[in-house]
């Protein structure tokens, strides 16, 4: 994810603004170097909710001098209590 991309986050259809947002580059030990995006941000009850829960990430602006696709590879979530 680059600088000038936006993205929007919902949690059971509510949409969470982020508290935080970094972005670092990742430089593997093979194949190409890429942006990874970490997003935090504080969320209650509701939208989570006991059970299952929706988590959505949407591209709403893409840069518009990226040359490659936007990929998105993998999502990881961290829940911690409060």
């Amino acid at each position: 994810m680059g600088e000038r991309d936006e993205v929007s986050v919902t949690i059971n259809g509510a949409t969470v603004a982020p508290h935080s947002m970094e972005r670092l580059q990742y430089e593997p030990t093979e194949g190409q170097p890429y942006q990874v995006a970490i997003w935090e941000a504080p969320v209650g009850t509701p939208p989570l909710v006991l059970g299952e829960n929706e988590v959505r990430v949407r591209l709403l602006k893409s840069d518009p001098e990226r040359t490659e696709e936007v990929q998105a590879g993998e999502f990881e979530i961290w829940v911690e209590p409060a």
